[in-house]
């Protein structure tokens, strides 16, 4: 892990157990960690190299995700112009998520026609 390699993190209210050790497992990696989340006083917040703050607040009694997939989209874009390397990441990324042992053994897909 580089300093250069960047884990982006959604940690929205209820924070998942999985996403809050993945990002502390990256970040004592040494990588740079961007949360976006609802709140500042998110588990990640403290270690975030970057917090983005989105408002998921609604008329509704649910949150919006209207703001996280404007957010998700906008980095996508960013991220794709800068793809160089990506294999590594994605190899040590993989690494991670066994390390955490977050699935169980994949199982094979059904059968299609489009298979045969």
């Amino acid at each position: 892990m580089r300093a250069s390699d960047v884990l982006i993190a959604f940690s929205l209210r209820r924070y998942r157990e999985e996403t809050v050790r993945l990002g502390r497992l990256f970040h004592e990696a040494g990588g740079q960690l961007v949360v976006i989340t609802d709140s500042e006083d998110a588990p990640l917040a403290s270690i975030a190299t970057s917090l983005i703050r989105v408002r998921t607040g609604s008329a509704s009694y649910a949150d919006s995700p209207t703001p996280v997939a404007a957010v998700c989209h906008l980095l996508s874009a960013l991220t794709t112009a800068s793809a160089k390397g990506a294999r590594r990441r994605l190899a040590e990324r993989d690494r991670l998520v066994a390390r955490l042992g977050l699935y169980g053994p994949e199982t094979p897909r059904p059968r299609t026609e489009e298979d045969a």
